[in-house]
């Protein structure tokens, strides 16, 4: 492996506007198709999550990844993505252990703590976002079984792992790095704009980038994406299983 494999100052650095760009770039060309799918899918009774898992999936990943082999077409003349996703130095196995600990138990506390903040940011910054957008399950009673064994299938798949590994990536494994002409302000920067990636939850804006801080500022530290995909897969599993779990027992 060569030193650009793993050392961000080898690698092309990106100007603040092109890092902004890139970074929104999927969420904007994903609310292209999302916004009318979700509103046609309301009138006709179609959760909106559905909605979003297909359209995450084949938009908003498909576009990161496909960007990535593009840029790792041009660099080596095939589709190969060395030299591209650098942060893969070697760590211990018990830091990926004590970090991933760390990290999402701050995550948690976090989350919990601020669910005023959440809704507050709902109901009084964001009231005029129309319902159909929000990412709805809709009731398990109204959904047939088909459609929630769908939901509960792709939301443990595409949130816990073809997501996870899309994002972490582009974001922590490709643009990140390309950022450390700033220094320490590299991994704030990153947050912010990966926090407001997440045009579908604008109401976790602050709680998300408090969450996430530590995270992505250890990840930089340790020069490791690989602990970034382990934290970022327990953090949407255990977020969603437990959801999971609740509705199919109740069909």
């Amino acid at each position: 492996m060569s030193e650009t494999a793993t050392n961000p100052a080898q690698a092309e650095q990106h100007s603040i506007g092109k890092s902004a760009f890139l970074h929104l770039l999927p969420a904007m060309i994903w609310v292209v198709f999302y916004i009318p799918l979700a509103r046609l899918a309301s009138g006709k009774g179609i959760p909106s999550m559905l909605v979003m898992l297909i359209t995450f999936t084949s938009v908003m990943c498909s576009f990161e990844v496909g960007y990535l082999y593009y840029q790792g077409k041009k660099k080596n003349g095939t589709l190969s993505l060395h030299g591209i996703v650098l942060y893969r130095e070697k760590m211990p196995w018990w830091q990926y252990m004590i970090f991933t600990v760390l990290i999402v138990g701050w995550a948690i506390v976090v989350y919990q703590t601020g669910v005023r903040i959440t809704e507050f940011m709902s109901t009084k910054i964001f009231p005029w976002i129309p319902d159909w957008y929000w990412l709805n399950r809709g009731s398990v009673e109204q959904n047939s079984a088909a459609v929630e064994i769908a939901m509960a299938v792709l939301t443990l798949l595409i949130f816990g792992v073809v997501g996870v590994v899309a994002e972490e990536l582009y974001f922590r494994g490709y643009l990140l790095p390309r950022l450390s002409k700033l220094g320490k302000w590299a991994p704030l920067f990153n947050v912010v704009l990966f926090i407001s990636y997440h045009f579908w939850q604008p109401n976790m804006f602050i709680i998300g980038i408090i969450g996430m801080l530590p995270w992505v500022y250890i990840v930089w530290w340790k020069r490791n994406i690989y602990l970034s995909l382990l934290v970022h897969g327990v953090m949407n599993l255990a977020g969603n299983i437990p959801i999971v779990i609740e509705r199919l027992n109740s069909m």
